[in-house]
């Protein structure tokens, strides 16, 4: 605490009253340019990252109108599971196709238009591919996939 308050009294020698503002104007500059720079290099750089419309405690606290529109969900992934716009089924995203699967079992094509109150997306890329020519129990399975 004393340090802080010498270093205080030193800078208030240095560059005294309204010196002393500016002073602290630039340091706050330096400080968030500095961050923002540190911030945007140490972005995330393989492709697991998820990307997610709203939380499921909106969507159970009744917050069912969409806002965010597939096609701009689709910048975001393609892949991934989610709802409609007032609960119009569930959304499931596989290789890049959006389907709605409504409350008649059957899958039907995402509109661009289209709207979600909720969803969780990503590109997905395997780490790891095995092909099998043969069924596996359990056991076996995990022995191949490692």
């Amino acid at each position: 605490m004393l340090a802080i308050q010498l270093y205080e009294v030193e800078i208030e020698k240095i560059f005294g009253g309204e010196n002393m503002k500016k002073a602290y104007l630039l340091a706050v500059t330096l400080l968030v340019i500095t961050t923002g720079i540190f911030g945007c290099l140490n972005q995330q750089k393989d492709g697991d990252i998820l990307f997610q419309v709203s939380t499921i405690e909106a969507l159970s606290k009744g917050v069912y109108d969409g806002d965010v529109s597939f096609k701009d969900l689709k910048k975001h992934g393609d892949f991934g599971i989610g709802t409609f716009d007032g609960l119009d089924g569930e959304m499931v995203a596989l290789a890049g196709e959006f389907y709605q699967i409504k409350a008649d079992g059957k899958a039907y094509a995402v509109e661009d238009t289209m709207v979600t109150p909720f969803a969780i997306v990503t590109f997905f890329e395997p780490d790891k591919v095995v092909s099998l020519d043969e069924t596996l129990s359990l056991e076996q399975f995990g022995a191949v996939s490692g």
